[in-house]
């Protein structure tokens, strides 16, 4: 994927202010294509010290870092009253043990209707390919567990799962099974065993998915009021390519649907006075006819504003088709 013509389709480049995360040696957006800053979770030297001995970086080009984040929230790496236009995350953000955490953190770094450019790999043609997409519950399991790193259960899923995988053999449709296993699974479970007694940080894919399979969580974010962004632009994996791309526009959104808190009020108004929890609400509405028929009536008219809503805010999202989106190309797809 052409990424920085990706961006220059939705985006004059020239008049946007930007930061760019985890650019390395590669950064999508070259100083003076934008005014973009740079920010990594080490300095300029701290890089090149630590990349001094891998041969795939080229420690020249190494971008000028401005913004350490190395624990904490991100926004806290960047001056308060300094928002951006544009966020650029290449290959970044499946790597964050808590992407909840990191989109609502994200925004608060944007001016009113910034953007955010996440590029993002297809499991199908990387070393995911065996790996299960990342759930709901996942997120937001390492949401409320505040991950700041990678948990155990992310690192063995990474390490027990990953394979040797050709992104062309994956795209012609060659069978899983001759896809190898890259590490031993004792293995995984040893760097697993380390992270929980509170060993160091180890870098894993936290998040898989393909492209319509992202997009369906970041449908389910929504309904709970986590995902305060609509998708102003989507890239598909290209042929024989293992990336695409998202562009997502800040919109600040509560949650679709009656909460708790919601549907107590609505049982309060339906003539309820007792107290809730321990089903107690529940006992009292199979007991009382009149009372389960306004409750249900008032939780009814909730949920039908909550479903008008939510299929205005759908439709910024793309619809995606699984065949093309989701499931592992075939030999003779038409794609290539």
């Amino acid at each position: 994927m052409d990424r920085q013509a990706f961006l220059e389709q939705h985006i004059d480049l020239s008049a946007t202010t930007a930061i760019e995360i985890g650019a390395l040696d590669h950064p999508i957006l070259e100083p003076g294509t934008a005014a973009v800053s740079y920010l990594d979770h080490l300095d300029t030297p701290g890089l090149r010290a630590k990349y001094r001995n891998d041969p795939a970086v080229d420690k020249a080009r190494i971008v000028e870092v401005a913004h350490v984040w190395n624990g904490g929230p991100m926004s806290a790496a960047v001056p308060a009253d300094q928002p951006v236009d544009l966020l650029v995350a290449s290959h970044v953000f499946e790597h964050i043990p808590d992407p909840v955490g990191w989109l609502l953190d994200a925004r608060r770094l944007l001016r009113d209707h910034g953007r955010i450019l996440l590029v993002l790999p297809d499991r199908r043609f990387t070393f995911d390919l065996k790996r299960r997409d990342t759930a709901l519950s996942d997120w937001i399991g390492w949401h409320l567990r505040k991950l700041e790193k990678p948990g155990p259960d992310q690192v063995f899923d990474h390490f027990a799962g990953a394979c040797t995988v050709p992104a062309a053999r994956a795209w012609h449709g060659v069978d899983a099974a001759e896809f190898k296993p890259m590490y031993e699974p004792r293995v995984a479970y040893d760097l697993a065993a380390s992270v929980a007694a509170g060993g160091d940080y180890v870098d894993v894919h936290c998040s898989v998915f393909t492209p319509y399979r992202f997009v369906a969580l970041c449908l389910e974010l929504l309904k709970l009021g986590l995902f305060p962004y609509r998708i102003a632009a989507f890239r598909p994996t290209e042929p024989n390519d293992i990336e695409f791309g998202v562009l997502l526009q800040a919109a600040d959104r509560p949650a679709v649907g009656p909460g708790q808190a919601e549907l107590q009020e609505i049982g309060r108004a339906a003539g309820y006075q007792g107290a809730f929890g321990a089903g107690r609400f529940r006992v009292a509405l199979d007991a009382d006819p009149e009372l389960l028929s306004r409750y249900e009536a008032g939780a009814a008219e909730a949920r039908a504003a909550a479903s008008e809503k939510w299929r205005e805010w759908a439709a910024d999202f793309p619809d995606l088709d699984p065949a093309l989106h989701h499931d592992r190309p075939r030999a003779g797809d038409p794609r290539l």
